[in-house]
């Protein structure tokens, strides 16, 4: 029996509620996480501990739930092996890298980076899912990048003096190139984006690893993967750093970042991987309100801010439209 399904040209209903809610938890995670790394924890070892227990969770979930059907181990169409085997690859880059970048970042910043993914993620998801987005898919699409663009003009740059020439009027004002000339002020944007554009293939494989085995069980090698990872590059003294007062607060952010993904995973089935990526940067909006009262940073209210959302969110609107 082949697995190998296509989905529809659009999100359907189910899974964008799925994922609506799911990028409500990875918000809260988000902003959890930064929590603990301004008081010390070093992100390397947070998120050694989170992939860990995420993927105990998942792995118990999977046998539970969701036990997985491997159709073959090493067939390049239908074998579980090698797609599983790239995302565990990429996903050491997108969780220790996005993770890094809240170090040197606000969660805020490196929320509004992440929302660049679906775009990445158009000529991977072509090449390796043979997925292409409808009509109004791709209009949406125009309206993201829009959004997006306005969004990261409100951005503030802490400082203006990195910003090379021509990212700058003769006055020193920020001209249009400004989201551009962000990636040479700040490590933690670097960062992001790298994570960023390596979640953007990932995200693919991830979905031809939930249809050749199990929305469960393909996210439990993976984190496992990763934990088992960070468990090696981790230095004994970071460790050390992490005291008992945060691991409740551990246990939840694990609790968050598996609760998000079980979601995500699921929606895979109710439309496109890029439609899936696209919707979970609507915790660009979460983290907004959440890292204002929790993490008291100045996340900015200028009302080009709030037009961008709204732009954004219209076009995601329109991969739930029918050809």
């Amino acid at each position: 029996m082949n697995p190998i399904f296509k989905p529809a040209q659009y999100l359907e209903w189910p899974g964008f509620v799925l994922v609506v809610i799911g990028a409500m938890l990875f918000a809260l995670f988000m902003v959890n996480n930064k929590r603990m790394i301004k008081n010390g924890v070093p992100p390397d070892a947070l998120t050694t501990c989170n992939t860990l227990l995420a993927g105990s969770m998942f792995f118990i979930a999977s046998f539970v739930f969701n036990p997985p059907k491997i159709w073959s181990v090493f067939d390049l169409r239908i074998g579980i092996f090698w797609p599983l085997f790239a995302t565990c690859i990429l996903n050491i880059f997108v969780q220790f890298g996005a993770m890094r970048a809240q170090k040197y970042a606000d969660t805020t910043l490196v929320a509004a980076v992440g929302a660049f993914q679906p775009f990445i993620s158009l000529l991977p998801s072509w090449l390796i899912l043979g997925e292409t987005p409808s009509d109004s898919g791709y209009f949406g699409f125009v309206l993201i990048a829009s959004g997006i663009y306005i969004t990261s003009l409100a951005q503030k740059i802490k400082d203006p003096s990195k910003v090379p020439a021509w990212g700058k009027t003769a006055e020193g004002n920020l001209r249009f190139t400004a989201p551009l000339a962000a990636l040479f002020t700040s490590k933690g944007v670097q960062l992001a984006f790298f994570a960023t554009a390596c979640g953007a293939i990932s995200v693919n494989f991830d979905k031809k690893s939930a249809i050749l085995s199990s929305f469960l069980f393909a996210p439990a090698v993976i984190f496992i993967f990763v934990g088992l990872v960070g468990l090696i590059r981790v230095k004994r003294s970071d460790w050390q750093k992490i005291g008992k007062e945060y691991y409740g607060w551990i246990l939840a952010s694990a609790t968050l970042q598996f609760s998000a993904n079980v979601l995500f995973w699921r929606a895979f089935q109710y439309g496109l991987a890029i439609y899936i990526s696209s919707f979970k940067r609507l915790n660009t909006i979460f983290v907004l309100p959440l890292s204002y009262f929790i993490l008291k940073e100045d996340a900015t209210r200028e009302k080009k801010y709030w037009l961008g959302i709204f732009i954004f969110v219209a076009g995601l609107l329109f991969f739930t439209i029918p050809n």
